[in-house]
């Protein structure tokens, strides 16, 4: 059951980034922003792990805040951070499948539905993708997630 909500539902929801670049032609600052979470995260993840935990939590702080509104909204996703970083990650996989993604795709709603055959493609495919066992190396996960996470705050947000 894990298995079908990581790859059918949780993973999949990055690739509307790819969707938002192609409809506004943003491709190159797409590769530009996942390949230079790569290079940058990398050594960090390599020989400063610490340092790369931190940058990792502080990102999901930024990427979550995004799913309690305007008012207040860092503070929630704070609390939301530390509050889930003391449960069993299934609890956070719960989060994830029943507010996060959704919330997503209704945020990202008027890119979805302006090719919506395109948009299923690339949601499904990701899907079948992530199954690859290159995709579950844990490192490729991270730098994956870091690049959803700011290709969104530079370019949607």
């Amino acid at each position: 059951m894990r298995s079908i909500v990581l790859h059918h539902i949780i993973y999949p929801h990055g690739i509307t980034d790819l969707v938002h670049a192609y409809q506004e032609k943003k491709i190159g600052n797409l590769l530009k922003t996942y390949a230079s979470c790569f290079f940058i995260g990398y050594p960090l993840q390599k020989y400063m792990p610490w340092l790369f935990e931190i940058l990792f939590f502080v990102a999901s702080i930024a990427h979550f805040r995004h799913d309690f509104g305007q008012k207040h909204n860092w503070f929630y996703s704070i609390g939301n951070m530390l509050f889930f970083s003391q449960l069993p990650p299934d609890f956070f996989l719960i989060y994830m499948s029943f507010v996060h993604v959704p919330q997503h795709y209704m945020r990202q709603w008027s890119v979805l539905s302006n090719d919506p055959f395109v948009s299923c493609l690339a949601i499904n495919t990701m899907g079948i993708l992530s199954t690859l066992p290159f995709f579950m190396k844990e490192s490729i996960l991270s730098f994956v997630i870091l690049g959803h996470i700011l290709y969104e705050e530079l370019y949607l947000y």
